[in-house]
């Protein structure tokens, strides 16, 4: 028979296991970027494809590394990003573009103007993570690249994917992450 002081902390053990799977399900939409994401990857501006073998494709592959997508994103901000796509969302409601309020976006402990909302932006950028940076070590990884898919909405930056790819060189421009979300 279970003891049932055992139950909550498998279940605690399991939620903390799958935890980051389930956040960072990606819809039908990111997907699509996703798979841009990676075209871009292998396409470098001033170079042919570059040959890539991919090794690791979900984020549960690095649920033992605490805070990662802060340690992800704080990497991102030191070394660059690639952009990948800037989207117009769409107000989710007919009431929202006509001086009304929407209920649905809350800014700082504010509700977001119609203006606002008619101006939102979704934003899919990736970050590179090399053998030199200090978070590759932390991944365990040896001689692959890490791709890190990111998602921007609503002022959050959502770690989606990230894609493990042992590459033959390749160069990318990255821009500052600063930059590319100052006008969202």
């Amino acid at each position: 028979m279970v003891k049932p002081v055992l139950i909550p902390a498998a279940v605690s053990a399991l939620l903390t296991t799958l935890l980051p799977c389930i956040l960072a399900v990606m819809s039908d939409i990111d997907h699509n970027y996703w798979i841009l994401a990676t075209q871009k990857y292998i396409k470098s501006p001033n170079s042919q494809e570059i040959p890539f073998a991919s090794f690791r494709t979900n984020l549960n592959s690095f649920s033992h590394i605490k805070d990662l997508e802060s340690k992800a994103l704080n990497q991102a901000r030191a070394v660059g990003v690639l952009l990948i796509a800037r989207v117009k969302v769409e107000p989710s409601s007919k009431k929202e573009g006509k001086g009304e309020t929407s209920a649905e976006i809350e800014r700082g402990g504010r509700l977001s103007t119609a203006a606002e909302t008619l101006n939102r932006e979704r934003i899919y950028f990736s970050s590179i993570i090399t053998p030199e940076d200090k978070l590759h070590v932390e991944l365990g990884l040896k001689d692959e690249w890490a791709f890190a898919f990111w998602k921007h909405e609503d002022d959050i930056s959502r770690l989606l994917h990230i894609d493990t790819l042992r590459l033959g060189g390749g160069e990318w421009q990255l821009e500052d992450l600063g930059k590319v979300l100052r006008h969202h």
